[in-house]
Parts: C-alpha cells; sequence; structure tokens
C-alpha cells in the first residue's frame, strides 16, 4: 500500500505541468462484443465446467470525470459497464436423444471509481492513477432439473492511464485508454484504443476497439475466466 500511496505523490508532485483549471467530462459507450473463456461452480450449487462462448452481445457503459487544477488532489472519475451474455451449459449431463441446452446468464457488469493526475495538457495528454474496480452482480445456472442464482460482489485495484494525442490544426486524436488491475490473485484488465473527432458544442464522437479480460473466484461459489472483444462507438461531452 505504502508504494501506491508513494505513486500517488509522485504523480501529485507533477501535476502543475497539466494547464487544466476546471473541466467536466461525460460520455456515453455502446460496445459490440464476443465474450469468450471458462466458468466453473462447484457441486454444491450447480456442477458447471462450461466454455463461455457467446456473440454478437452489445454492453452500454456510462461515465463521468471531473478536472480541476488543485496541486495534489487527484482528479475523479466514475464509469458504470453493463455487460451481459448467454450462452448454453456444453457440459450438461443429459441424453443424446434429450440434449438439456441449459442456458447460463453471465453477468459481468461493474464500476470503475478512478483517481488519477493529469501529468500532461496539450496536443500530448497524459493521465496516471489508480482504480477500484466493482464487480456486483449475479449468474443464473440451469440444468434439466435444477435452477441456481449466484450473487457476487468483487473489488480489483488496478492501475490506471490514458494517454491521447491531439493532431495538431485538426479535430481529430487518437487515445489509449487502460485499466490494469493485476495487483492481487483476482484481476481485470480494460484497454481501449481509440479515434475522436470534436465538433461543436462541446460534443465529440468516437469509435474503436475494447478488450476486456476478467479473471476471479467469489467465496468458492464461481470461478469465470472471461474475455470480451469487440468495437465500440461513444458520444462524449466536456465543458
Amino acid at each position: 500500500m505504502k508504494k501506491y500511496l508513494l505513486l500517488l505523490t509522485l504523480m501529485g508532485s507533477t501535476n502543475l505541468l497539466a494547464d487544466t483549471v476546471f473541466g467536466v467530462y461525460a460520455g456515453a459507450q455502446a460496445w459490440y462484443h464476443d465474450n469468450s473463456g471458462s466458468i466453473t461452480t462447484p457441486l454444491n450449487v450447480i456442477p458447471l465446467a462450461s466454455d463461455i462462448d457467446s456473440d454478437n452481445e452489445s454492453s452500454l457503459s456510462f461515465y463521468v470525470a471531473i478536472e480541476h487544477g488543485v496541486p495534489l488532489i487527484p482528479n475523479f472519475k466514475l464509469k458504470n459497464s453493463d455487460i451481459n451474455g448467454q450462452f448454453i451449459n456444453q457440459i450438461d449431463v443429459c441424453p443424446p436423444e434429450n440434449p438439456c441446452n441449459s442456458p447460463i446468464n453471465l453477468d459481468l457488469s461493474h464500476t470503475d471509481l478512478t483517481l488519477y493526475y493529469e501529468l500532461l495538457d496539450n496536443w500530448v495528454n497524459l493521465d496516471l492513477g489508480l482504480s477500484a474496480l466493482y464487480f456486483n452482480g449475479n449468474n443464473d445456472f440451469s440444468n434439466s432439473v435444477d435452477f441456481s442464482e449466484i450473487n457476487y460482489s468483487e473489488i480489483i485495484p488496478a492501475l490506471y492511464g490514458k494517454a491521447e494525442f491531439e493532431f495538431p490544426t485538426t479535430d481529430f486524436s487518437a487515445s489509449l485508454t487502460a485499466n490494469v488491475g493485476t495487483l492481487t490473485d483476482k484481476s481485470a484488465i480494460d484497454l481501449e484504443l481509440a479515434a475522436s473527432y470534436k465538433f461543436a458544442l462541446g460534443f465529440s464522437i468516437e469509435a474503436g476497439l475494447r478488450k476486456q479480460t476478467v479473471d476471479f473466484e467469489y467465496s468458492n461459489r464461481v470461478k469465470i475466466d472471461s474475455t470480451s472483444t469487440g468495437a465500440f462507438a461513444a458520444l462524449k461531452f466536456h465543458f
């Protein structure tokens, strides 16, 4: 923990490099993705060991961020992602003449709370900080005779970074945003590569690719190892 506090202090000491006085950022993102990986549950729930396989899913994300020019005090960002999918339990024990086709509802919705510093704010922008990714959802499991719903709640700490390059004399920019939570035995990595175009009244549009991997086991009741990958489009606003 001391290392992370030292990191925040060092970044705060360089926050004077940025020229932002005060700004509010907000955005909405539509993400179209495929899910893959694996999910398992113990015998006392419903015996399950299945590959995650769901295509053409759609998810929505919303965020708001507040930036200021007060030294040492980090900026604030809150983002909520509603990520769901449904696929079939591929290893359910059923006779071949009467397959179960048991559905599994996968819920990986989460909220990211991020504290960060703006180290550069010019035609090159750089933000660094720390995040807490709060997964709070449920998975529905069923087979030919049983049904079970598992609610879970996990907090995964992560390093946060965003680098953006604004093309001079144009309204275009390119950016890479990353939340990398591999500091504990539970992990979550969320990467976005995007291109943006600014137009009137503080609005901009954005499109790109997003990839998220999640790997955690909740209270010996369910283990999820999931990867979601696909394209997204977003509308952003800044004043």
